[in-house]
């Protein structure tokens, strides 16, 4: 019982370090793929898409202005998804 109490506290521990720096490699990513997708014409060619994906992007830097870290990586990783799916369309 004391190993399992040990390793849920470590797991809970470890959760939270991960999200105690904003996600800049993400968001960095989330902008090159947007980037990317308004070089190809995505704005004109997916522009629900792409809207998403800028829209998104600004949701990962309110966040992270708030300091939470986990919604911010959310935000990132979807807005790099929108851009992805705009830039194929």
């Amino acid at each position: 019982m004391r190993r399992v109490l040990s390793g849920a506290v470590l797991l809970a521990f470890l959760s939270l370090a991960a999200c105690a720096e904003p996600p800049n490699k993400e968001m960095d990513q989330a902008q090159g793929a947007i980037d990317a997708a308004r070089a190809v014409g995505a704005e004109q060619y997916a522009p629900a898409e792409f809207t998403a994906a800028t829209s998104t992007l600004a949701q990962s830097h309110e966040a992270v202005a708030q300091r939470d870290y986990r919604l911010a990586l959310n935000h990132a990783l979807e807005s790099r998804e929108h851009a992805q799916n705009a830039a194929r369309e």
